[in-house]
């Protein structure tokens, strides 16, 4: 099998002045991931909260520009994290959207899914609820099972299982990020779709605004896929794979750098 090569991705902090000639006289909107880009990815997804460094430069953006959160995690608890009013919010890789000025979009898009969430739930819960190291959980818009603590020799299982119980439910698809599984609503929806709506949503046009997404999972690749013609997308870590992101940045220290470095930019700080 002939082996691809990853293409060599260029650093926003090195190439920052680049990255701000291609911005021109645009004004900056900067969405991010939260595990594994606002934070480092921890072995419990509970243990997973904002540096206090992070959420003072975050304090900061929003009021400088659009800054939203795409992520993963339920709406309700990516909200707790964070804890800023005036920042768009986005749970459930964006089937759940909070924005910036409070008011909410997709609660009776998906309700339908709801039942057929909540027998798989049940169904996963026998399947592999007492493998050790397995978490299942139930959010407003999937059902997500994580395994990064699991025993390597019972991880092919876990999969295995998994796969069974989606293949019961034609009414929703799997997703699979870092160790972790989801059963979410099939439909054509994502942190790409999501990013496009918040964008129509809050006005931002690409005449007006250039558009910034950090990630660091594959569910941030239709984020990286949207902001090609109106920003750029940056790869959050080392990739282990293809990206559509143009830029790098090696972790989530060096993602609040950046943010940093855009705040402190003269070009920003005139047009604020």
């Amino acid at each position: 099998m002939q082996c691809t090569e990853l293409k060599a991705l260029k650093s926003a902090l090195k190439c920052f002045g680049e990255v701000v000639r291609e911005m021109g006289q645009r004004n900056p909107a900067v969405f991010l991931d939260y595990d594994g880009s606002l934070t480092p990815i921890v072995d419990d997804p509970d243990s997973a909260f904002l540096h206090p460094a992070t959420k003072a430069v975050l304090m900061k953006a929003k009021e400088a520009f659009p800054l939203g959160i795409i992520s993963g995690r339920d709406l309700d608890d990516l909200a707790r994290r964070v804890g800023l009013e005036g920042v768009t919010l986005a749970g459930s890789h964006g089937f759940d959207i909070m924005l910036k000025d409070g008011r909410r979009l997709g609660e009776g898009r998906w309700s339908g899914f709801g039942m057929e969430l909540d027998l798989a739930l049940k169904e996963l819960a026998e399947a592999v609820g007492r493998i050790g190291g397995v978490k299942i959980e139930r959010k407003r818009f999937a059902v997500t099972v994580h395994y990064r603590q699991a025993r390597a020799g019972d991880k092919e299982r876990i999969l295995k299982e998994f796969d069974s119980v989606a293949s019961k439910h034609e009414s929703l698809r799997k997703s699979y990020g870092k160790t972790v599984a989801e059963l979410l609503p099939k439909a054509e929806w994502n942190k790409g779709t999501a990013l496009l709506e918040i964008l129509t949503e809050e006005g931002l046009s690409e005449q007006t605004h250039f558009v910034f997404f950090a990630g660091d999972d594959v569910t941030d690749e239709d984020a990286f896929k949207v902001v090609k013609r109106r920003g750029i997308g940056i790869f959050v870590g080392e990739p282990e794979r293809q990206t559509e992101a143009e830029y790098q940045l090696s972790s989530p220290d060096e993602l609040r750098s950046f943010i940093e470095r855009l705040l402190a930019n003269e070009c920003v700080k005139n047009r604020q």
